[in-house]
């Protein structure tokens, strides 16, 4: 029995990279070999400094690594002793098949499966969104017409590169179990693109966080923000939460942990504006940015804050959520995405000053509360998942 686990890029060290290691987990386990597809080699080593030796230790198991030119590579491009390994795969998991929508013939609800976060491609792509172009490397392999910062120059050419996109991507999605990561996603696939999909809660490492930061006695009035450092994410949110809460004199500061890649074409320019709001709003003695922290520093910062502010309305899952709050942090969270299936009401706003206030009270919450907190998300631990994961295969499979 082998398997073909296809991800974009699992150096970004995000929830959706822990997530397909995790899948990577869950098939060893029950003695399925795999092969990696992936447009980026992995960086073992980032990997390792991200999610810890144990859960990186995965990618080694790995039959094979096979690097893609781009998202719409076709079978023809590649050698025939390539050709007849992918054709060989019992099983194809796309665990994030937003981000990278390859699809082969040959794959029907029988032999694949796909992670949905959120129907984003289809967004992407309606509005030609030229980012996500780079981020497949679809422009690179059709005519090198995309390289570096250069832009697609001609109309005609970059609606046929979309097109070929969109029937990928639906190709993808009509011809596999679609899986999500909440009701607020499963609600939106269904709306948009018509498909049932089955809700899996994705996995969460909360036992080191639990265990070494939940009962912390290092607690001071700290904001944590943990994001990847893209637009999307709006961090920019959280900056002007933190001129609030300065103006008012509410807290120590916020510490902003986030990851930035080269390789994952983040753009440096919005890094460059946050620290420039930093300052236009003279927050340096109040906001403090970690870039490419590893484990141990995060968790360092799990031990001493008092609270974890998440910016992202319309977040799809928020793993980090469940990670701060196993942690014993208060989450603050917009009251609109997945994450409102998990945290409760009275820490969900609506509005930024909505959320300093709601900061403020949070700096006060009991110990007692915290513990609750925490044990509040122990059902999305990894183990949960495998186990699930594994019932999804076995009945795919039999």
């Amino acid at each position: 029995m082998k398997a073909n686990i296809v991800h974009r890029n699992l150096n970004p060290c995000g929830g959706g990279e822990r997530l397909s290691l995790a899948v990577m987990q869950a098939i060893s386990d029950i003695g399925i070999d795999f092969d990696i597809t992936t447009l980026v080699k992995p960086n073992i080593h980032r990997i390792e400094d991200s999610f810890g030796n144990k859960l990186a230790a995965i990618i080694e198991k790995a039959s094979n690594i096979n690097i893609l030119q781009s998202a719409l590579e076709k079978e023809s491009e590649r050698s025939d002793i390539e050709q007849r390994k992918v054709r060989d795969y019992d099983l194809t998991i796309n665990t994030h098949g937003d981000a990278l929508p390859y699809y082969r013939h040959y794959f029907s609800k029988k032999n694949s499966i796909v992670q949905c976060h959120f129907p984003v491609a289809k967004y992407h792509i309606a509005s030609e969104n030229e980012d996500y172009l780079k981020e497949t490397r679809v422009g690179f392999v059709i005519k090198n017409v995309i390289a570096n910062n250069k832009t697609v120059t001609t109309t005609d050419t970059k609606r046929a590169y979309f097109q070929k996109l969109k029937d990928s991507y639906l190709n993808l999605m009509r011809n596999s179990v679609v899986i999500t990561n909440s009701g607020f996603s499963k609600k939106a696939i269904a709306e948009e693109l018509g498909i049932e999909a089955q809700i899996l809660n994705p996995p969460v490492d909360i036992e080191p966080f639990r265990n070494r930061a939940l009962i912390s006695n290092q607690r001071e009035d700290i904001v944590l923000v943990l994001s990847r450092i893209v637009p999307y994410k709006k961090i920019e949110n959280a900056i002007a939460v933190a001129k609030l809460l300065k103006e008012n004199d509410m807290g120590k500061g916020m510490k902003i942990i986030g990851n930035l890649y080269d390789d994952d074409f983040v753009i440096g320019s919005y890094y460059s504006l946050l620290l420039q709001m930093v300052k236009k709003h003279n927050l340096e003695d109040y906001v403090s940015f970690e870039i490419n922290a590893n484990f141990e520093k995060i968790m360092d910062v799990m031990r001493s804050a008092k609270v974890y502010l998440h910016t992202m309305s319309g977040e799809s899952f928020g793993i980090s959520t469940v990670e701060a709050m196993s942690a014993g942090l208060i989450p603050v969270v917009p009251d609109v995405g997945g994450h409102t299936e998990f945290v409760p009401q009275k820490y969900q706003f609506d509005t930024l000053e909505k959320a300093s206030e709601i900061i403020s009270s949070a700096f006060n919450v009991s110990h007692s509360e915290r513990i609750q907190i925490s044990d509040s998300v122990r059902r999305f631990s990894i183990s949960s998942y495998r186990l699930t994961f594994q019932q999804l295969v076995n009945n795919l499979l039999n």
